[in-house]
């Protein structure tokens, strides 16, 4: 995470709501940021061949990075998250949507 305690304070909404709680989702594992001191790099070891989702809630797109592989990714889908800050859904890996036609549509 590349934010400071003094952007942090400033970018937080006044929403005192557990609710809207900067989070971070991966494989299952939730963590919440409730402070800034609880703000700490995250890492995991993901397979290749699977598709993983990270999604992040509550912080600007700009404070934090996203690697797979030790290469940056462009972050995924973004949606309103508490009216300051959008949650945002990441895929790594090998992910392949099954196709919206069949072969014989178009």
């Amino acid at each position: 995470y590349n934010i400071t305690e003094d952007e942090w304070d400033s970018l937080r909404p006044n929403i005192d709501n557990w609710r809207y709680t900067p989070f971070l989702s991966l494989q299952g594992n939730d963590i919440r940021y409730e402070n800034f001191v609880d703000l700490t790099d995250y890492e995991a070891c993901l397979p290749r061949d699977e598709c993983s989702e990270v999604v992040v809630g509550g912080l600007p797109t700009d404070a934090y990075e996203i690697s797979f592989d030790r290469k940056a990714v462009n972050i995924g889908q973004e949606f309103v998250f508490d009216g300051r800050n959008p949650v945002t859904s990441t895929e790594l890996g090998t992910c392949t949507k099954p196709p919206i036609c069949k072969d014989t549509e178009a």
